[in-house]
């Protein structure tokens, strides 16, 4: 994995982990001597997070839905109602970059608790 990919999947799994937990907004910061903007500060040029944001936003609708996996740690998974429309947008990253996942979806619509 390219070293300028791997914040895009740090930002996009933080987006995923505060959405589990029922946060409305998250907040980004640039501390003092730090790049953390979705803008480059001089060319304005979008920075790679700023597009994960902005699929993030597209895709992901506000009704978060349990999954889960029995597989490595480095798999983190998100699902929510799509934004636009019927159905649902999952968010998958692979956070190892030596390993790869097959990945297969099981619909057991809540019949076994």
């Amino acid at each position: 994995m390219e070293a300028k990919m791997y914040p895009i999947l740090l930002y996009l799994d933080q987006l995923g982990m505060t959405s589990t937990f029922n946060h409305k907004v998250y907040c980004r910061q640039a501390l003092i001597g730090g790049n953390y903007a979705l803008l480059n500060t001089t060319s304005f040029i979008p920075n790679t997070d700023y597009y994960g944001a902005l699929l993030w936003h597209r895709l992901m609708g506000t009704n978060v839905l349990s999954i889960s996996h029995d597989s490595s740690p480095y798999l983190c998974t998100y699902a929510h109602c799509s934004k636009e429309g019927s159905g649902i947008t999952l968010l998958l990253i692979n956070m190892e970059n030596s390993t790869s996942f097959d990945v297969s979806l099981v619909n057991d619509m809540n019949l076994y608790p």
